[in-house]
């Protein structure tokens, strides 16, 4: 306990002077949260930040004095098109879950909180505040002194749109509660997650967005879900590769083609390709399903669960052959043309050229040797 002391003291200088730190929640509910959260609807996905759905006691900080709180705002930051979520298209927030550790109305068993959306072009980290735009109108809910330890589902009805390309912020607010002698203190828990945590609380001197770890509180990790559905939904493919492959994979939309090459003494029977769809959907054959490619090209199909919209790509995947892969000359006017068929390479130089001493540039497939 000393040791905590100090390290908010040496963090927070105002700590002294107002009689105010962030504290750990002191209260054991007693209560987990376990849940599957892969099916949310026939018409919806949840997306979270959260290896894990269980509140997890004593992991959750707010500013508070003795236990009371402060002003302090909760936020977690969704790079929907992110590697992380793979959102591709218009989305539409239609709940937020989060969690509630301990909750003890001084007054009354309930309290009043709010749920703010916004979104940023861009997100590296940080959520400077004067790069939020709102997106709707701030939501109040309720939260009782019997929620504690579980998920509380905050409906948005209408459902706000987030558009492609933005990334989402949203802020839970928990208003001053020192009148009425509130407590309250968020859902957390110290399992893996995958962005951060951030809080903002104006009495502790913390005025935009702090990442909590970097004011001593690593283990925080907020659980704070969302559920929503594409506007329109677009079934695409965004990546497709198979360990060992010698060359890009090109993917073509009309007509949907898929295109690489392996080396040529790779066995095409039972090949595993490494697929990624848009959130929400999912590939037939399925990511790391083993498929035959020997006889020929293979038809993969993007669908999902909610619309049945889906859509399908020819893959073909082929060993190397003594091919050449690309032909330049310094200064030449234009691509080059490669006709694999007819075994010819074209490429046109400017007028004047002198055609006794061109130096191309050739390549071709691993393991294989070109001459001259």
């Amino acid at each position: 306990m000393n040791k905590l002391a100090v390290t908010i003291l040496l963090i927070f200088n105002y700590f002294v002077l107002f009689s105010q730190s962030f504290s750990n929640c002191e209260f054991n509910t007693g209560l987990s949260y376990n849940k599957d959260l892969k099916s949310v609807s026939d018409t919806s996905f949840l997306l979270t930040h959260s290896l894990s759905q269980e509140i997890i006691p004593e992991t959750s900080v707010s500013c508070n004095l003795n236990g009371v709180h402060y002003t302090n705002s909760y936020y977690r930051v969704f790079d929907l098109a992110s590697p992380i979520f793979n959102v591709i298209g218009d989305w539409s927030v239609q709940e937020v879950q989060i969690g509630v550790g301990y909750a003890k109305g001084g007054i009354d068993t309930i309290q009043d909180l709010r749920l703010i959306l916004y979104v940023m072009s861009s997100y590296n980290g940080t959520i400077p505040l004067d790069s939020l735009s709102q997106k709707g109108d701030t939501i109040n809910f309720q939260v009782s002194d019997n929620d504690s330890g579980t998920l509380k589902h905050i409906k948005i009805n209408p459902s706000i749109s987030i558009p492609e390309g933005n990334s989402l912020v949203v802020e839970i607010l928990v208003p001053d509660g020192q009148d009425d002698g509130n407590i309250f203190f968020i859902g957390s828990n110290d399992l893996p997650q995958t962005d951060k945590t951030f809080i903002r609380a104006n009495h502790c001197n913390v005025n935009e967005p702090v990442d909590v770890a970097d004011i001593g509180y690593p283990d925080m990790h907020l659980l704070l879900n969302i559920v929503g559905a594409y506007d329109a939904a677009n079934p695409q493919i965004l990546s497709f590769s198979i360990d060992g492959q010698i060359s890009d994979t090109e993917i073509l939309d009309n007509p949907n083609l898929i295109s690489l090459v392996l080396p040529a003494d790779t066995s095409l029977t039972s090949l595993k390709p490494n697929i990624v769809v848009p959130a929400g959907f999912y590939s037939l054959p399925g990511s790391g399903e083993e498929v035959d490619f020997s006889q020929g090209d293979v038809e993969y199909t993007v669908t999902n669960e909610y619309n049945k919209i889906s859509e399908s790509w020819l893959v073909s995947v082929k060993k190397a052959t003594p091919d050449i892969v690309s032909f330049s000359v310094p200064n030449q006017v234009g691509e080059s043309v490669i006709d694999v068929n007819n075994h010819t390479v074209s490429a046109i130089l400017p007028a004047g050229t002198d055609l006794t001493d061109v130096s191309p540039n050739i390549s071709v497939y691993k393991d294989f040797a070109i001459s001259p």
